[in-house]
C-alpha cells in the first residue's frame, strides 16, 4: 500500500473530479475531490519529478473523462493534445504550491494554492488558448439553486468555494487522525451549507414578473464535417431562420441559437452591423414585432 499509495491517491482525485462534473448527479463530490491530492502532497516531500507525474496523471484523467469529445475531429490527435496540454497547465499551480509549502509552511502553502489556482483560471480564460469548460466554478451548472450568489461573485466565487472547502476538509481529516475529535468538520460543513441556504432563500424570491415565451433552436448540424464547410454559412442561416419561424410569434421574448450559429469563418466586431447574417436576422425579427 505504501508503495502504490501516492499513485492510488492521484487516480482517486482524478476520478472524483470526473464523477462530480456535469452531467453527473454527484456534484457534491467536488468538495472532497482535491483531498487525495493534498494527502499526496503531504507524503511526497521529495522526488519532485514523480510528484509532477502523479499530478499530471490525476488531471489527465479528469480532462480525458470529461472532455474526451474534443477528439471527435478529423484529426483525433488534436483532442489528445488538448487534454494533455490542459492537464499539464493544471499541474503547474500544484507544483508551485508544493514549493511554497516546503519553504513557507503549510498555512502559507494552502493560501498560496488557492491563489495559484485562481491565477491559472484567470489566465486560462483571457488568452488565445482559453479552455473554460473545467473552471471549478462551472461544476455547479446543474445545481443553480446552490449558487444564486454567483450574481455577486461569479464563477470565480465558486472556484474559491471549492478550493477553500477542500483544504478545510483535508485539515479536518488530519486533525481527526491526530485527536479522534470530529469538531474540526464543523467549519467545512458550515462553509458548504451556509452559502447553499442563502442561495435557496434567494431563489424563492426570484420569479419572472410575467410568463415568457422562449424559442430554442437546435438545427442538428454536424460540427465536424458540415458546420465549417466552404459555402455552408448561408444554407445554415436559412435553416435556422426557417426552424425559428415555426415557433416564433409576437409573444416571443427570447430566441436562443447555438453558440456557433453565426460567423463560422469569423467576423470583425466593428463590422458586425454590416454582416449579411445580422442584416438577415434583423429583417426576420421585424416580422414579429408587436404593433405600437
Amino acid at each position: 500500500m505504501r508503495k502504490y499509495g501516492a499513485l492510488l491517491l492521484s487516480i482517486l482525485s482524478g476520478l472524483l473530479l470526473w464523477a462530480a462534473w456535469p452531467t453527473s448527479p454527484l456534484t457534491f463530490l467536488i468538495f472532497v475531490a482535491f483531498v487525495p491530492l493534498l494527502f499526496m502532497s503531504e507524503r511526497m516531500t521529495d522526488r519532485p519529478g514523480a510528484y509532477f507525474g502523479l499530478l499530471f496523471l490525476s488531471f489527465w484523467i479528469w480532462n480525458t473523462a470529461t472532455t474526451w469529445w474534443v477528439g471527435n475531429t478529423t484529426v483525433p490527435a488534436s483532442g489528445i493534445f488538448a487534454n494533455a496540454f490542459n492537464a499539464l497547465l493544471m499541474s503547474i499551480p500544484w507544483m508551485c504550491y508544493r514549493t511554497t509549502r516546503l519553504r513557507a509552511g503549510r498555512a502559507t502553502g494552502y493560501f498560496a494554492l488557492a491563489v495559484y489556482w485562481m491565477t491559472f483560471e484567470y489566465i486560462h480564460q483571457h488568452w488565445e488558448l482559453s479552455w473554460p469548460w473545467l473552471t471549478l466554478g462551472n461544476v455547479f451548472a446543474m445545481r443553480p439553486y446552490w449558487v444564486q450568489w454567483y450574481s455577486w461573485f461569479g464563477t470565480e466565487g465558486g472556484s474559491w468555494w471549492v478550493l477553500i472547502v477542500n483544504i478545510l476538509v483535508f485539515r479536518a481529516i488530519v486533525k481527526i487522525q491526530d485527536s479522534k475529535s470530529y469538531k474540526s468538520l464543523l467549519a467545512p460543513s458550515l462553509i458548504v451549507i451556509l452559502p447553499m441556504i442563502c442561495s435557496m432563500i434567494t431563489s424563492i424570491h426570484m420569479r419572472m414578473p410575467y410568463p415568457a415565451n422562449i424559442v430554442i433552436v437546435q438545427p442538428n448540424i454536424d460540427p465536424y464535417d458540415e458546420k465549417f464547410a466552404r459555402g455552408a454559412a448561408d444554407v445554415q442561416l436559412q435553416k435556422l431562420l426557417e426552424l425559428t419561424a415555426q415557433k416564433t410569434d409576437t409573444s416571443t421574448r427570447f430566441i436562443i441559437w447555438p453558440e456557433t450559429a453565426l460567423f463560422p469563418t469569423g467576423a470583425w466586431e466593428h463590422e458586425l452591423n454590416q454582416q449579411p447574417e445580422v442584416i438577415a436576422i434583423r429583417q426576420f425579427l421585424q416580422r414579429f414585432l408587436k404593433p405600437a
